[in-house]
């Protein structure tokens, strides 16, 4: 009756084996909830995994201070670049680095940056500066209005709003509004000529792969986590997020990303962006960030309630990928051309009451 074959016999083959698979998931779920373990393994993290723990200082109107414990998780992600994209470098489209200072603007600088480049690539113009003090009066008027903060009236916002205003009315040359600073009433918008800088469309990009390829026709805006010192330490090394026991998110940072490469040494993918704290960031104010690391806040505590919404997710790095996409240039000549056709209007208007 027994029928068995030597086959049967052999030992079972094992596809997967561990002796601390549980011990390290047990060691894992002491300092994170294992729901945030799931979502970091859904992202599929490849290399390296860290829970890392930063000491915060919360300075308040006392003689005390207190600190807080925050702990993020980083994981990477490797990103393989195209052959092309790796050839690509907008910089040269691009001229000094600005420093806003303390102003929240750099979302202003980026967009009147992006139309620039995209306006000199495509041949319209050659390197005509466009006012961010435009976008800073009138793209959210309210909000500036409302924003006082340290003496300013700057606000921020995203690329992408900058950039939709930009398709709607167009955006003055620097030389015709020229930045003054933020102002809780900015003087009306009064058009001094035609030319103005025109897109067609303000776009966004949803992964980094998309903007990867997309990088190959022209600069993209993006935003990435500022951690205080990291930033402005990192020279010429990649910017990974918080390095430091005391590292300290500050908020996010608009930057255009003008090129990508790969590390030679370590292999680790990174995009160049371009600050708007002066040339003294990075290297000559441009900075290599990692689009391979990916951070998560497991912790519930956060430094201020500015925080609160970052990282709840693995999120990379840079994020919120988006670019202008010009104008036909049949279609721009024929807004020029109205827009030229209104000026003179309102200039007979002016001499006719006036005389």
């Amino acid at each position: 009756m027994d029928s068995t074959r030597i086959e049967d016999l052999l030992p079972l083959p094992v596809i997967y084996e561990s002796d601390e698979l549980f011990s390290e998931i047990k060691k894992i779920c002491k300092i994170i909830p294992l729901s945030l373990l799931i979502k970091i393994l859904e992202v599929e993290p490849e290399a390296k995994f860290e829970l890392i723990r930063v000491t915060n200082i919360i300075r308040k109107n006392t003689p005390t201070e207190e600190s807080i414990d925050i702990t993020y998780a980083r994981l990477r992600k490797h990103r393989v670049l195209p052959d092309e994209t790796k050839t690509k470098d907008w910089s040269p489209y691009y001229g000094i680095v600005l420093d806003q200072g303390n102003h929240d603007m750099c979302w202003a600088i980026v967009a009147a940056e992006l139309v620039k480049a995209i306006r000199w690539i495509r041949g319209r113009e050659s390197g005509t500066e466009y006012s961010f003090q435009e976008l800073i009066d009138f793209v959210d008027q309210e909000k500036g209005k409302y924003s006082k903060k340290n003496g300013h009236f700057c606000y921020t916002l995203s690329i992408i709003k900058a950039l939709t205003y930009i398709v709607e009315k167009g955006i003055q040359r620097e030389v015709d509004r020229p930045f003054v600073g933020c102002r809780a009433v900015p003087p009306p918008r009064i058009l001094l000529n035609s030319e103005l800088g025109f897109i067609g469309a303000a776009k966004k990009i949803p992964t980094i792969e998309e903007a990867l390829v997309h990088l190959q026709k022209q600069p993209l805006g993006a935003a990435f986590p500022i951690f205080l010192p990291d930033y402005t330490q990192i020279r010429e090394e990649i910017y990974q997020g918080p390095m430091y026991k005391g590292s300290m998110f500050v908020g996010m940072h608009a930057v255009s990303v003008v090129k990508a490469g790969v590390d030679e040494s370590t292999g680790e993918s990174f995009m160049m962006v371009r600050s708007s704290h002066g040339e003294k960031i990075g290297v000559n104010g441009y900075l290599k960030v990692s689009i391979d690391v990916m951070l998560l806040r497991t912790s519930k505590e956060c430094h201020n309630k500015d925080a609160e919404s970052y990282f709840q997710t693995p999120t990379p790095l840079l994020t919120r990928f988006c670019y202008p996409e010009l104008l036909e240039e049949s279609e721009e000549k024929k807004r020029k051309k109205k827009l030229t056709d209104q000026l003179a209007t309102m200039n007979r208007r002016k001499g006719n009451t006036s005389s």
